[in-house]
């Protein structure tokens, strides 16, 4: 009786992003240092400025997955972030940015031995299983979430903010400044350049406006 059924599928979910300059709005935020809204913006912002890093493989960055390299008068500075990412298992390697260099300076060396988690998330959970690790990242990926509510407020940003938003946000950054889709692939590791395609499709609007300004002149 179900040869003949099908199940239509529902609307493809709409991909939040923040400009640049929402981006710095959040970064320009005085927020009171140590504090919970003053860490889950470095949370976000190392995530923007570290290619859209997802929010669980930040969670679980170690000491170890950062490598030293030496700035213009031979002193050394972090370099790179050389991971496995927990969603696709593939190994990444990210240039550190000046902006998520500064981000890194707060956490560094917090806690001995490499394999230390180098932000504070998972601070005193039992992470002994995979189930109890899974169950860490998402509660505090949920209060990340609720603080970035907070964070979008007092920036003015009228937007749905949430972890994952950092990532939509640096690709359409990337996607504006004339990165090639090839470019932006590589960066938020996607398996194909048709993925990237679908991903960023939903970002062409304002591109879209633009070329019919230019087309037909404005009213």
């Amino acid at each position: 009786p179900f040869k003949r059924f099908t199940i239509k599928k529902g609307a493809p979910p709409e991909r939040t992003k923040l400009s640049y300059a929402e981006v710095q709005a959040i970064e320009a935020l005085d927020l009171e240092p140590e504090s919970l809204l003053w860490h889950v913006r470095n949370y976000f912002l190392f995530a923007f400025y570290g290619a859209g890093i997802r929010f669980s493989d930040v969670a679980t960055m170690t000491q170890a997955r950062v490598t030293e390299g030496t700035d213009a008068d031979g002193s050394a500075v972090p370099d790179r972030l050389q991971f496995r990412a927990g969603k696709t298992g593939k190994l990444q390697s990210v240039k550190i940015t000046p902006p998520a260099r500064r981000i890194l300076a707060h956490y560094l060396d917090r806690a001995e031995g490499d394999d230390a988690f180098v932000f504070p998330l998972l601070d005193g959970y039992d992470l002994s299983t995979p189930t109890k690790l899974h169950n860490a990242k998402s509660s505090r990926n949920a209060l990340a979430n609720k603080y970035l509510k907070k964070i979008a407020a007092l920036a003015g940003i009228e937007k749905p903010l949430s972890t994952h938003v950092a990532r939509h946000s640096f690709a359409d950054v990337a996607r504006t400044s004339g990165w090639s889709m090839y470019d932006i692939k590589n960066a938020l590791q996607h398996s194909s350049l048709e993925k990237t395609e679908r991903y960023l499709k939903d970002f062409d609007s304002d591109a879209l406006d633009a070329r019919m300004d230019d087309l037909f002149g404005e009213a």
